[in-house]
């Protein structure tokens, strides 16, 4: 098998995985709510299917001996090597596994979202006990040196490990406190006007497209739909769809969350389509996809500037609701710093909390220190801990997140470490332009074309540390982001 062969390969089991993932996004936003156990079956064999095309022995000999190939370019030979990797790990996850884990999770969705509408945890409980059971299964099926979360964090980032988890949090934490605790000194921001006035679904949908193609999102290559749970999902760089959530007493909540999976979605269109099936085509690096989601939410989307080119849009497509509210007003009210239940509608400073509480959440239950009959318990208590709300319902307590119903444990660190890479990344780019004054302008073309050839370009070559200090000159460091709050909010 040559490098061109080995290529084509990969072509036919992304094609496959893609397939999936279009009725995976189909369940998710259009399927009628009767067809869920067939769906599973279907999405079940085809992960299955090409689960069984990646670790067919034959191929994984054949890319054995590629790697000796000395003919090789260094992107090649890193394309080869990190798909030798996913071929030894894939091994040992039998193929029933796959099949099975994929047919509860297309299963578990419709049951989280019917206990989410009825703020009833019991209804979805079942179905965590298997989905923690079957990722405890993954875990020792996959190895481990010194703690189960090791194994299911790395599939997420390459090199992650729990303890590492722990040492940027335990250095992290203390400054975040700091900052927290001297803003909520402060006098409250105006709120009336976001709590107070309806702002049509219809409306905001309208807004929602208007703004993500205005940052650079294409929608002749993607579509915005509304979902339960905001996702973004990329089939090819030309066929990318997201989703966001709308509520119409929660216009910058909305706001907010189209601006970040736009950046998600854009992350996916910046891609090279000449590599897709390779991993120099594709993005599996959660903390570096989070990176580009948060980047346009917060460090541009939240700033100063981008309110400034913002704020006239929002007068003319709300003239009665914003006819007694000023730039400063809109400003400081994206801007609120308010503990509450809700990790997506967090602010900046809040948020890190959230992440912290499923991350203790998580491996307890996988290490069965926690029982999941016991999980809104243990969340309440966290919650009230951590900043200080009395959670009402298990709706806006544990059952607020989809990632438990799809399976995907042990990635919720990735939000935090992805807003630390935003920081960074934020900062070495504004040493090559001014972004506030682009962005006042509404020109965002130039950041996304500097985000389109440092970031998105590489695809998953490098591992999140090793891309940011090709990019920044320095691995990960906390410190970036605690900054930025500080000027920010102090």
């Amino acid at each position: 098998m040559n490098y061109k062969q080995f290529h084509q390969r990969l072509k036919k089991i992304n094609d496959i995985s893609n397939a999936c993932s279009v009725l995976s996004w189909d369940a998710e936003t259009y399927m009628p709510p009767k067809s869920h156990k067939l769906r599973g079956q279907q999405v079940g064999t085809l992960s299955s299917l090409a689960h069984e095309m990646l670790t067919n022995r034959k191929f994984g000999d054949e890319i054995q001996k590629l790697l000796e190939d000395e003919t090789l370019s260094e992107n090649e030979r890193k394309n080869v090597e990190i798909i030798y990797n996913q071929y030894l790990k894939a091994k040992k996850i039998p193929s029933k596994f796959v099949e099975e884990i994929a047919a509860l999770t297309t299963e578990a969705h419709p049951a989280w979202v019917k206990a989410k509408a009825a703020s009833d945890f019991s209804v979805f409980a079942p179905y965590l006990k298997k989905v923690a059971s079957m990722t405890k299964q993954k875990a020792e099926l996959l190895g481990y040196d010194n703690h189960p979360y090791d194994a299911l964090i790395d599939g997420y980032d390459r090199g992650m490990t729990c303890k590492k988890v722990e040492e940027v949090f335990e250095k992290f934490l203390p400054g975040l406190k700091n900052i927290l605790q001297k803003v909520q000194g402060k006098p409250a921001a105006r709120v009336d006007f976001l709590e107070d006035r309806a702002y049509p679904v219809d409306t905001q949908m309208q807004l929602s497209k208007m703004l993500s193609a205005a940052i650079g999102f294409d929608y002749t290559r993607g579509r915005l739909d509304t979902a339960a749970h905001p996702f973004s999902t990329s089939f090819h760089p030309d066929d990318v769809r997201m989703t966001t959530r709308l509520d119409e007493y929660k216009l910058f909540d909305g706001i907010g969350s189209t601006l970040h999976e736009s950046g998600h979605s854009m992350h996916s269109q910046g891609l090279l389509t000449e590599y897709y099936g390779l991993p120099q085509g594709e993005y599996t690096n959660l903390s570096t996809a989070e990176s580009q989601s948060r980047i346009w939410e917060n460090n541009i989307g939240r700033s100063r500037a981008f309110v400034s080119w913002m704020y006239p849009i929002l007068r003319a497509t709300f003239p009665v609701q914003f006819s007694d509210v000023s730039e400063d007003e809109c400003y400081a009210g994206l801007n609120i710093v308010k503990p509450d239940f809700i990790r997506v509608e967090a602010d900046e400073l809040t948020y890190h909390m959230h992440i912290v509480l499923r991350f203790e959440a998580e491996k307890a239950m996988i290490t069965g220190e926690l029982e999941v009959d016991d999980l809104p318990d243990f969340w309440n208590a966290k919650m009230k801990e951590y900043l200080g709300v009395d959670v009402p319902n298990d709706t806006k307590g544990c059952l607020q997140d989809v990632h438990w119903a799809h399976g995907s444990m042990g990635y919720f660190p990735t939000y935090s470490f992805g807003t630390m890479y935003a920081a960074q990344y934020d900062a070495a780019m504004r040493k090559e332009m001014d972004v506030d004054t682009l962005a006042a302008m509404g020109n965002f073309t130039p950041m996304k074309k500097w985000l389109n050839k440092n970031i998105h370009e590489a695809g998953d070559l490098y591992g999140s540390s090793e891309l940011c200090k090709k990019v920044t000159g320095e691995g990960l460091n906390p410190n970036y982001l605690l900054r930025y709050l500080e000027a920010k909010f102090l």
